[in-house]
């Protein structure tokens, strides 16, 4: 790694272009910490606040594990990966989280992520053209909440309150991410994620300090904490399908890390990074929460500190300029990092 990492108090700038002429512009926050605490280096406002949404997902899996330690040798990559996913509603991953609840006797019915289209359109047409109605299930987050049901299966605790801030596996959840962190849990605000859990509010810098620690044995301090967890690496690369689904940002990056990191996208424009066994940990922010502007932000704070080596870096070109097209499947631009 480099000694001396480039930062920068301006944002970086991800342009969208139409005809060789920029259309619009988004501005974007990073910051890289390590285990320690440290910032390490950073583009635009580190300090800038915001929730972490689904990028909390590894987090989140990590506690659900540790109240139901079996699940490690009781699920595959596949299932693990799921578990901690935004899927994109396609029928693997709903075949994945169905034959998890029927493993251990959950119902559909317990879910309380609500329902949405799939977010890949051909299986959502599918849908449509059966004229099958969407249930729980389809929800990106559906295998997430499994997996807290499952914990709180295992606990003796209530099952139909597993949402509210005071049960007791979302005030584990909480306390984890303070312990990462270095924020008092008593401190950290929440609000309600598209799914109904709960959704911390920190600064970019601290959910980097929080991706840096989970990937730091030392920091973690604990057998079992650290086994589940290098285990949630290898899910996110062994299967990393399952993380997310056909042409995603999220597959790619995690299928091409050779289990050195993991990746994990959260709504509006946040994604997290935790590099295994190096105690470092990258947040990237898109300050208008348009997640089309993360691929080349991400991929370009990587290779800036030299977080990505160049043959990894080409067989992820495609999303360092991002081709739009239209509705006729004709390329008209590029998502892209601007050089001004």
């Amino acid at each position: 790694m480099k000694t001396e990492l480039k930062s920068s108090d301006k944002p970086i700038l991800v342009e969208a272009t139409r005809t060789d002429r920029r259309e619009a512009i988004h501005l974007v926050n990073a910051a890289l910490c390590d285990s320690s605490g440290q910032m390490l280096a950073y583009f635009g406002d580190p300090f800038w606040e915001t929730y972490l949404r689904s990028a909390a997902k590894p987090f989140q899996l990590l506690n659900s594990i540790t109240f139901r330690p079996s699940l490690l040798d009781e699920c595959t990559d596949e299932e693990l990966a799921v578990m901690a996913a935004s899927h994109s509603g396609e029928p693997k991953h709903l075949e994945t989280v169905q034959r998890i609840q029927e493993r251990y006797g959950l119902v559909e019915e317990l879910l309380l992520c609500g329902q949405h289209p799939p977010y890949y359109l051909p299986a959502f047409w599918e849908y449509g053209r059966i004229g099958k109605e969407l249930s729980p299930i389809h929800c990106n987050c559906s295998g997430k909440h499994t997996a807290m049901l499952l914990a709180c299966q295992a606990q003796s605790w209530p099952l139909e309150t597993y949402l509210d801030g005071n049960h007791p596996v979302q005030i584990a959840n909480t306390k984890l991410l303070g312990r990462l962190s270095g924020v008092e849990p008593k401190t950290i605000y929440y609000g309600v994620d598209g799914c109904n859990v709960p959704t911390w509010w920190l600064a970019v810098k601290d959910f980097a300090v929080a991706f840096a620690r989970f990937a730091d044995p030392e920091t973690i301090g604990n057998d079992l904490e650290n086994k589940i967890i290098g285990k949630i690496f290898d899910a996110y690369h062994n299967a990393a399908w399952f993380t997310a689904g056909t042409g995603r940002f999220c597959t790619s990056f995690n299928e091409e890390s050779d289990g050195e990191w993991l990746g994990k996208i959260g709504g509006e424009g946040i994604f997290g990074i935790s590099f295994r066994n190096q105690g470092l940990g990258i947040v990237v922010k898109i300050q208008d929460g348009n997640t089309r502007a993360l691929p080349p932000a991400i991929l370009y704070v990587m290779n800036e500190w030299g977080l990505i080596d160049g043959a990894k870096l080409k067989r992820l070109s495609d999303w360092v300029n991002v081709v739009s097209r239209n509705s006729s499947d004709v390329p008209i631009g590029f998502i892209r990092v601007a050089k001004s």
